[in-house]
């Protein structure tokens, strides 16, 4: 008997661990998307990268960056995991924060949805118009 509620419990487990774990390779493929898309297209680095400001930046180095592909992929990641429980949108932590500042001063927060629109809309927000870029890099991520 002790054997066979070990079984289950492990069938159980895997039961509910498979959605977590589509979520996750669901996670890697779309990030490697973005990745491939910035990397055909060397032009893009250049124009997708920020300075940290002092509250931000590592105390190591007289300047950090970030780059728009970092925070997109840490974005997508807290994302896909949230739509498997809500509950780690809130714990799920990245390196880099999701506020950008465009050259106008304006502050962006770049949050993920199901809708494409709304990515293209915020990306074109933190690269300034650029409506190119935005809608190749929201379509990588949905």
């Amino acid at each position: 008997t002790f054997q066979y509620r070990g079984l289950l419990t492990y069938h159980r487990f895997f039961e509910e661990m498979e959605p977590f774990a589509a979520a996750l390779i669901t996670s890697c493929i779309k990030a490697n998307n973005v990745a491939v898309a910035i990397r055909e297209k060397p032009e893009l680095l250049s124009l997708l990268t920020e300075e940290k400001g002092d509250g931000e930046k590592n105390a190591k180095f007289a300047q950090d960056f970030k780059t728009l592909a970092d925070v997109l992929i840490q974005e997508i990641v807290r994302y896909q995991l949230s739509k498997h429980s809500s509950l780690l949108s809130d714990r799920i932590y990245g390196e880099e924060s999701n506020k950008f500042t465009n050259s106008k001063g304006q502050e962006v927060t770049l949050l993920l949805n199901d809708r494409e629109e709304d990515t293209r809309e915020t990306l074109e927000k933190v690269l300034e118009g650029d409506k190119t870029v935005s809608c190749l890099l929201a379509a990588e991520v949905h």
